[in-house]
């Protein structure tokens, strides 16, 4: 009899001005714009006390998106909703000439931005992105791509401004495949001399996690600082040996830095699963977890289904929290996935993490797998073998990227951020800001 042995080693430790009046050229609105193009609004003040609804057209060519700006607008006001598909520049960008001033620049401010709370559905603004289907490559989909940008004086907001960021650029390879890419570049701008953002909400509709549920997809949130993958054939491992009840040895391993590394785990806990696939072969699968995580619980699972894959293993991480917006306590899970056969079938390694690792993260449990193993060392033969082996040092953030993995270092080219510039005078009194990334 055949016995296949699929093992993982694991180690982590997670630890205000008043307001100009209006003068004329007011334009309020309520209604929404279904032209392919809408028209652009070229008027000194613009008032919503219904609902705007715009679509901008995305270039389906390059997959870019567009935003709705305004037309010599002075004054902007909401007590209504609005709904912006990728999103609105809200600032002063004049219709006729104006004639420069010496030693002033033009600083396209416009002279009040007010977006006030009216009751529930009163004083929202709500902006998302979507394109698909470009032309040249029609695989692609970009979503969630939203910004708003608001430019005044004197701006007012005790409503509230949100973005939906629930989606990433996915590229499609064949059926069922998906490649996310760099998180898009949501963006909630405010810049003004005086920002009063007191009862308001500023946000995103949805929080980006840590995902990589296709195995191979990059995932949001994780970033490899080495991994390796390979075939040891140095007949320098014996599993009946190197792999005990509370001490695991990994075979010698070769990572994208040319160092020749080992895993050595002095304090972990043995799970297995072993299965008789009807071919006189038993397959065992193993995970060895060392976990010096304070306050955190963790489990193990074997199999898997649609999403995660059969014959994969599963370590999830569960602990409580308290959302920082609403105070409420809540728990995080975090799960870390190897898909074993993917190793013995592919040396695949996108952005730095092997493809049959992923993670993913949630506020409530995912796998549905059952009851969670409980320790338990199988047996091994006692010989040495050859080890197919693939190893990440991966790094998990809390945002959909590092500060530091930012193009050029540059902290505007940082995805899903809130700016908020005030060069007079700012105020915060209970307002809600949250957001995935950075303020």
């Amino acid at each position: 009899m055949k016995c296949v042995l699929l093992t993982s080693l694991c180690i982590m430790a997670l630890a205000v001005a008043p307001f100009a009046p209006a003068q004329s050229s007011t334009y309020p609105w309520t209604g929404t714009f279904s032209d392919i193009v809408p028209p652009q609004i070229d008027a000194t003040n613009f008032v919503n006390r219904g609902v705007f609804n715009v679509n901008v057209p995305a270039d389906l060519i390059t997959a870019s998106s567009y935003y709705y700006d305004f037309s010599s607008v002075l004054n902007y006001t909401n007590t209504g909703s609005m709904f912006g598909n990728a999103g609105f520049v809200m600032d002063f960008e004049p219709s006729y000439f104006i004639p420069p001033v010496p030693h002033v620049p033009f600083n396209k401010m416009s002279a009040n931005f007010v977006n006030q709370r009216n009751g529930p559905s009163g004083g929202n603004i709500f902006c998302t992105g979507f394109a698909s289907n470009s032309f040249f490559f029609p695989g692609l989909s970009l979503v969630g791509n939203a910004k708003f940008i608001a430019t005044a004086t004197n701006i007012i907001n005790s409503g509230s401004i949100l973005l939906d960021n629930s989606a990433q650029n996915n590229i499609f390879f064949g059926i069922g495949n998906a490649f996310n890419t760099t998180p898009v570049n949501s963006l909630i701008k405010l810049t003004g001399e005086n920002v009063d953002l007191r009862e308001g909400e500023l946000g995103f509709t949805a929080t980006t996690t840590v995902s990589n549920v296709f195995f191979g997809v990059t995932s949001v949130g994780v970033s490899s600082a080495d991994y390796g993958v390979g075939t040891d054939t140095n007949g320098d491992w014996n599993p009946g040996i190197d792999l005990q009840q509370n001490r695991a040895f990994s075979s010698f391993f070769q990572t994208i830095n040319g160092t020749t590394f080992f895993l050595d785990l002095t304090n972990s806990i043995p799970y297995s699963f072993s299965v008789n696939n009807g071919f006189n072969t038993v397959v065992k699968r193993a995970i060895f977890l060392q976990d010096t995580s304070p306050g955190v619980i963790n489990h193990v699972y074997f199999g898997g289904g649609a999403i995660v894959g059969a014959g994969a293993a599963h370590i999830e991480w569960v602990a409580p929290f308290i959302d920082p917006e609403t105070s409420a306590l809540m728990t995080n899970y975090l799960y870390l996935s190897d898909l074993y056969a993917a190793v013995t079938t592919n040396t695949f390694v996108y952005n730095g993490i092997p493809i049959n690792y992923s993670f993913s993260q949630s506020t409530s449990p995912q796998l549905g797998l059952g009851n969670a193993e409980t320790p338990n060392l199988p047996f091994f033969p006692s010989a040495t073998v050859s080890n197919l082996y693939a190893y990440v040092d991966a790094r998990l953030v809390a945002t959909s990227t590092s500060s530091n993995s930012s193009f050029g270092g540059a902290l505007t080219n940082l995805p899903q951020r809130i700016e908020i510039t005030a060069s007079r005078t700012l105020k915060l009194d209970n307002a809600r800001i949250s957001g995935p990334d950075y303020l």
